[in-house]
């Protein structure tokens, strides 16, 4: 297996605090944590199957980075036919500006939305 190092560090690697969940990330009681293993959140990880035991097909994705690891695990999700959303403004990038053009190249593959406009219509999000 393949791992990246980026600016010193190794991210998504466990074991390191490139894999450390913030305080305020962290999972609420009676919530499914699964720790990643790569950038794709899929990939290495029981969360396709969990997503397809409990009926989900809709997915909304929030996070970091941006053009890094929300980009290839909603390219991932989308791929394996989940009705993908991110939110853009729940996800950010080190450079802003490489946050919008991700999001407005690869918006075309999958939904990108801001938070209050999911949250308006929270008909969909019961789905």
């Amino acid at each position: 297996m393949m791992f990246a190092k980026q600016r010193g560090s190794s991210p998504c690697i466990r074991g390191t605090d490139g894999v450390r969940t913030p305080d305020f990330a962290s999972a609420a009681a009676g919530e499914m944590c699964f720790t990643k293993n790569c950038f794709d959140a899929f990939l290495g990880t029981q969360l396709q199957e969990y997503l397809v035991d409990h009926e989900i097909q809709r997915i909304y994705i929030c996070g970091l980075v941006t053009s890094i690891c929300v980009n290839i695990t909603a390219l991932s999700a989308m791929q394996r036919g989940f009705d993908t959303y991110v939110i853009s403004d729940c996800v950010a990038d080190d450079d802003p500006e490489v946050h919008d053009k991700t999001l407005k190249y690869y918006g075309t593959l999958y939904h990108t939305s801001r938070s209050e406009e999911l949250f308006s219509q929270s008909d969909s999000l019961a789905q």
